[in-house]
């Protein structure tokens, strides 16, 4: 097995029309009359890889790297079971605006509607919220699909969703089939599966090309064949944790955890690849004999041939790592 060092990427900067300015305070270089809406850091989607800037395989796509080395990059138990592509999608949002109200569907209803890619169970870590911040997740008690149409007719969905008031350091799992909205000046890292499939209900008047509802099969996630919506949701806050104590979220298909160093180290076990991204800070990365430098708001992504590396910073820093668990629900 080749040992292949840290692999450090270029973000994808896509516009949207929710985006604004804030990635700028992460290091994105976004044109001045540009709304960023996201930042793609670790990505091996088709048409959509990040490129290497540092380590192996320098100006070569992320996709064709894990392609060509699957076993030392992804490990032996993802490979083993297909896997040519990372089964993870990593990013950053500029929630400047309102995003739409929408949904991502579960495998079975992406299977029924003949949707080429499965779920999609995506969690967010709060990275600023202003006072006028919000969150809407999941539909309140006692609504039904009837009279989320009637608010949906009178445009206004949000009086059936249960809305939160979004903190720095929070953390929100956003299960298939749950409904989700978000506005008012966040910044947001995201990592989901590996599935771009979104279904909207409602888009506050906006007619823009290809921001098309999908009214029916969004419904069918949100309600299935009863009348009752998914309520299922997990948060967990890391405010208020002592230095070096960072949350974290797990749920089947992957894990995020908070890792806070202040002129301290940590050593990173990688029975299969992680990523690992600089919320605040930055932070040295030792494998392999070489040293990776991460700046505030850059990711690399650590392969599974490296077994073990230590990740130090030399101030405060807050890291993001994310880790895959089970092959099966994610995409081949």
């Amino acid at each position: 097995m080749h040992l292949i060092t840290p692999l450090k990427t270029a973000p994808i900067l896509k516009p949207k029309i929710w985006g604004g300015k804030r990635l700028r305070l992460l290091g994105k270089q976004t044109e001045s009359a540009s709304r960023i809406g996201e930042s793609w850091e670790i990505s091996t989607r088709e048409g959509d890889s990040n490129i290497i800037i540092s380590g192996a395989f320098p100006g070569k796509t992320l996709r064709d790297a894990v392609s060509q080395f699957p076993e030392e990059i992804l490990g032996s138990r993802l490979s083993a079971s297909g896997f040519r592509e990372l089964p993870l999608l990593v990013k950053f949002l500029d929630i400047s605006g309102r995003i739409s109200v929408q949904v991502h569907p579960d495998s079975a209803t992406a299977k029924r509607f003949g949707e080429t890619e499965s779920a999609k169970m995506e969690a967010w870590y709060i990275l600023d919220a202003q006072l006028e911040s919000f969150i809407f997740l999941g539909c309140r008690e006692g609504v039904t699909k009837s009279s989320f149409l009637t608010a949906l007719q009178k445009g206004a969905p949000e009086t059936c969703l249960v809305k939160m008031k979004p903190r720095k350091g929070d953390f929100l799992l956003i299960p298939p089939g749950t409904i989700h909205c978000a506005g008012g000046g966040l910044t947001i890292f995201e990592v989901s599966q590996n599935s771009d499939t979104t279904y909207r209900l409602h888009d506050w008047g906006r007619e823009e090309p290809g921001r098309k509802l999908s009214l029916e099969k969004a419904l069918s996630c949100v309600f299935g064949e009863e009348d009752k919506p998914r309520l299922a949701v997990t948060t967990c806050a890391s405010r208020n944790q002592p230095q070096g104590a960072g949350a974290s979220l797990v749920c089947k298909e992957f894990s995020l955890e908070e890792v806070k160093l202040n002129r301290s180290a940590c050593e990173v076990k990688l029975p299969s690849f992680a990523t690992v991204t600089v919320a605040s800070g930055s932070a040295q990365i030792r494998a392999g004999g070489a040293q990776t430098e991460l700046s505030l708001g850059e990711s690399a992504l650590l392969p599974a041939s490296l077994a073990r590396v230590q990740i130090s910073a030399n101030s405060s820093a807050t890291l993001l790592l994310c880790r895959p668990n089970t092959p099966a629900n994610s995409n081949r």
